[in-house]
């Protein structure tokens, strides 16, 4: 059974932040290439092109929701590079690594660092997991951040 939007999105966004979690404090180039590790795509099976732009896309628009979203800062793209899918000088932002940062409470390690082992052994139902968890930190955090800012 392919994969929903939802899945993808959530693999995607976790392969994502394992890579810049394990670069941190470095801003590194993050390309298609990391999240399509996880399913990869062979030219010699039909339709392999329509799956490769399909890709393409849930990358492009995870990546600009988590710049928009404020998990990640980015150097504003050039158009070719925009056009491949190629986000310059990534990092994570104060809210994405406070959030990777945040200890699990059953295992007591980090969510980012549970991401990285995760992702380096490609366990996707982990990585999954560990997204949905993770953007319910980020969520809880701004509604909080909210409440605090209408109360005041």
């Amino acid at each position: 059974m392919a994969e929903s939007n939802i899945d993808e999105f959530d693999n995607a966004v976790g392969l994502i932040f394992a890579e810049l979690y394990q670069n941190f404090p470095i801003r590194i180039l993050i390309e298609p290439r990391i999240a399509a590790n996880s399913s990869p795509i062979d030219p010699t099976v039909d339709g392999w092109d329509k799956r490769y732009f399909h890709q393409l896309a849930i990358f492009k628009f995870t990546m600009s929701w988590l710049i928009q979203a404020g998990y990640i800062w980015s150097e504003k793209q050039d158009d070719m590079a925009e056009l491949a899918g190629v986000f310059k000088n990534c990092v994570l932002s104060a809210k994405g690594l406070e959030i990777l940062k945040t200890p699990d409470s059953l295992s007591g390690a980090s969510i980012g660092a549970q991401l990285q082992d995760a992702a380096r052994d490609g366990v996707l139902s982990s990585v999954k997991s560990l997204t949905e968890k993770a953007l319910g930190i980020g969520a809880k955090m701004g509604y909080s951040a909210a409440v605090a800012w209408a109360s005041s």
